[in-house]
């Protein structure tokens, strides 16, 4: 989801204007300014490093995903890569219930146009977010599939489009 640019403003009086302002975006009243700025509907919920060697837990987040319509994952691919992000993953669908959770796929490009395939299940349940089985998969051309130790680090969580609790 591209980000939506925060300096876009609506002047007048802050009162005058209704705090919906529709799904993935909300309205942050500026009272010093007298205004009302339009923000992604995002929340940073979690920041660290974790690497995916072996399954794992990431407890504490400020709030239960579950307040949020999807959730975002940033990942390293590699510890000394660029940050990137993943596809959306639906809260709703991946509450640890009967084994239910989302392919996690955290690809990258690696040294000699090897494709890396960093995966794992993400299970979303509450303030932890579990990631179990994470493996890598790679491939290089002429070559055939091979798998080993899953590397990427996981370095953020983000909730978006709030759905219930907070502002």
């Amino acid at each position: 989801m591209t980000a939506i640019n925060s300096n876009r403003a609506i002047r007048g009086p802050v009162t005058a204007v209704p705090l919906v302002a529709g799904k993935g975006v909300r309205l942050v009243a500026d009272t010093e300014n007298n205004r009302w700025v339009v923000e992604a509907d995002e929340t940073v919920l979690w920041t660290g490093s974790k690497q995916l060697s072996a399954a794992v837990n990431i407890t504490g987040l400020s709030e239960t995903m579950q307040n949020f319509e999807f959730i975002r994952i940033h990942y390293k691919g590699y510890g000394t890569h660029s940050e990137q992000t993943t596809g959306l993953i639906d809260t709703t669908a991946s509450d640890g219930t009967n084994n239910t959770g989302a392919t996690l796929l955290m690809p990258y490009l690696g040294g000699s146009g090897t494709i890396r395939l960093n995966i794992g299940f993400a299970v979303v349940n509450g303030t932890t977010l579990e990631i179990q089985s994470p493996t890598q998969v790679y491939i290089k051309a002429g070559d055939t599939v091979k798998g080993t130790n899953n590397n990427a680090y996981i370095t953020k969580v983000v909730g978006i489009n709030r759905i219930a609790g907070g502002n």
